[in-house]
């Protein structure tokens, strides 16, 4: 009896398994599809959709033109902080 039963459940849990198999190869399958449908539409120029955002420039110039005025107005060190006294600190 006690055979019977482990024989039952793991049977039963092949039998799940073999589904979540065939789900997942099934999911994969029409993923591969649809995006082998996408590809082609791109390839041909079908489909595509045009940005309507005004999207930012990749790099920055503006900070590097601000960088650059800083270092030819100053030196690195002209704009730190000046150290106070030590002792003047402590206190």
């Amino acid at each position: 009896m006690e055979g019977n039963k482990k024989f039952m459940q793991i049977q039963h849990q092949i039998r799940q398994n073999s589904e979540s198999v065939q789900d997942y190869v099934s999911d994969l399958s029409k993923w591969t599809s649809e995006i082998d449908e996408k590809d082609k539409d791109v390839k041909q120029g079908k489909r595509v959709k045009p940005t309507t955002k005004k999207l930012p420039p990749i790099r920055s110039n503006k900070l590097e033109q601000q960088r650059l005025q800083i270092n030819k107005s100053a030196s690195y060190l002209d704009t730190l902080p000046t150290p106070q006294n030590p002792s003047q600190e402590r206190a």
